[in-house]
C-alpha cells in the first residue's frame, strides 16, 4: 500500500506541532493506512475454508462490499487515485461511484463486446503479450491490479478514453 505524506509533514515533529488542518489531514492518512492493515491482515489470517468462502461469497453478493473490497485492492496496488477509482466505476458499472470486478458467480466481469474484464475493463486480448510477459494472472485481483499500474504509467488515463464521457468531469482529481 502507497500514501504519500505530504512533503511540509516533518517526521520528527510532535502531532501537536502539526497545524490544525495538518491533523485531520494526519488523521485520515493514519486511518486508511490503518484500517487497510487490519482488513488486511483479517483476510490474509483467513484459514482457506468454508470461512474464507463466505467472505468472498459475501463480497460477491454484495455490490458495496464489492466495491469497497476493489477500492481496498486499487489502493495498495497503485496508491490513492481518485480518478482511477471514478474510471473503474464507470468502465465496471457505468456509475463513478461505484466500482463491480466480478460476477455474482465469481466470474471475472467481461465486457459483451469485447475482451475487456475486470473493473478497469483492461482488453485482455489486445494486451494478452503484455500480460505475458509481466507474468500476471488476471484472474488474480492483486495481479490485476498490478498491471494496471503497469498499463497507467505506461498509457496514462488515456488506455480508457472510450469511458471519458463518464469520468471526463473529474479528469481535475487525476495524479497521473
Amino acid at each position: 500500500m502507497t500514501f504519500t505524506r505530504p512533503k511540509d509533514w516533518i517526521m520528527n515533529s510532535s502531532f501537536k506541532e502539526l497545524k490544525p488542518y495538518r491533523r485531520k489531514g494526519y488523521l485520515m492518512y493514519m486511518f486508511f493506512t490503518t484500517s487497510t492493515l487490519v482488513f488486511t491482515l483479517i483476510v490474509s489470517s483467513l484459514p482457506t475454508s468454508s470461512v474464507q468462502a463466505k467472505f468472498y461469497q459475501a463480497v460477491l453478493q454484495s455490490p458495496q462490499a464489492q466495491d469497497t473490497f476493489i477500492r481496498i485492492k486499487m489502493r495498495e496496488h497503485i496508491g490513492q487515485d481518485p480518478l482511477m477509482e471514478i474510471i473503474a466505476g464507470c468502465e465496471s458499472t457505468g456509475n463513478p461511484s461505484l466500482i463491480k470486478h466480478w460476477n455474482a458467480d465469481g466470474t471475472l466481469l467481461k465486457n459483451p463486446t469485447s475482451s475487456a474484464s475486470g473493473s478497469a475493463q483492461v482488453l485482455l486480448k489486445y494486451h494478452s503479450d503484455w500480460i505475458q510477459s509481466a507474468g500476471k494472472n488476471m484472474k488474480n485481483i492483486d495481479e490485476y491490479w498490478e498491471f494496471v499500474d503497469i498499463l497507467l504509467e505506461a498509457q496514462g488515463y488515456g488506455a480508457w478514453n472510450p469511458s471519458r464521457h463518464c469520468w471526463g468531469k473529474y479528469r481535475h482529481l487525476g495524479t497521473n
